[in-house]
């Protein structure tokens, strides 16, 4: 009888001890969850929505012209110069709102498809720092009706430690190819080669505050290359 009141007092004892302990922890976590929130919530005063600034280009093609690599005795389009084609989209924050999810829809050029690889998307810092977004962080859905790419990052914070600040920028890389590849080369085409134009619209949210709609657009030149 006594062995079973000593082990019973040490229960009690160790269960006195540490179920304080324990709710000190739980309390102290919880309290920094809210304390962060608070703090956010302080800082964003009515109509403080998000802003954001959007802009895109082809990457190492500053005259935006891309040529088609034509096989002279047949006209069957070969290739594209380069190939394929990378296009860069570029979303900076430039309000004093921070931001925690990102969408970018990207409707792609007629004739063009998206190379269905790997999306690259960067968080690139005010001091010009990069880091790299593992993709399990970000979503990528493409409509192959609508022709269109959307890059969606729903936890900025989860994906980079923090939220994207003032100055702050969001990059997504992706690739597009020539759809005419193997083809003959249009008849219309030998007089009057396509342009192609490229749109982007962005959206940006803190919590269930959206931002307006950002765009941008790239139009670039096609030419017969050897």
């Amino acid at each position: 009888m006594k062995g079973r009141r000593r082990n019973g007092s040490k229960r009690r004892f160790l269960l006195s001890f540490l179920l304080p302990l324990f709710l000190i922890i739980f309390a102290a976590v919880g309290y920094g969850v809210w304390h962060d929130d608070i703090q956010l919530r302080m800082s964003l005063l009515a109509g403080q929505k998000p802003s954001i600034f959007t802009d895109s280009g082809l990457i190492n093609r500053p005259d935006n012209i891309v040529s088609l690599v034509v096989n002279e005795s047949t006209w069957i389009i070969e290739s594209t110069e380069p190939n394929p084609l990378p296009i860069q989209i570029n979303i900076i924050n430039n309000g004093a709102t921070p931001i925690d999810e990102i969408t970018a829809t990207d409707v792609l050029p007629n004739d063009w498809g998206w190379q269905e690889q790997e999306v690259q998307v960067q968080f690139v810092q005010a001091d010009a720092a990069v880091i790299e977004i593992d993709a399990a962080y970000f979503e990528t859905v493409y409509d192959l009706s609508a022709h269109t790419l959307t890059v969606t990052i729903h936890d900025i914070k989860a994906a980079i430690g923090k939220y994207l600040e003032q100055n702050d920028k969001i990059k997504i890389v992706f690739n597009i190819e020539y759809a005419l590849i193997g083809s003959t080369l249009p008849e219309e085409f030998a007089d009057d080669l396509p342009q192609y134009a490229n749109l982007v619209t962005t959206t940006a949210w803190i919590g269930d505050w959206a931002s307006d709609l950002a765009s941008a657009s790239i139009t670039f030149t096609s030419q017969i290359g050897a």
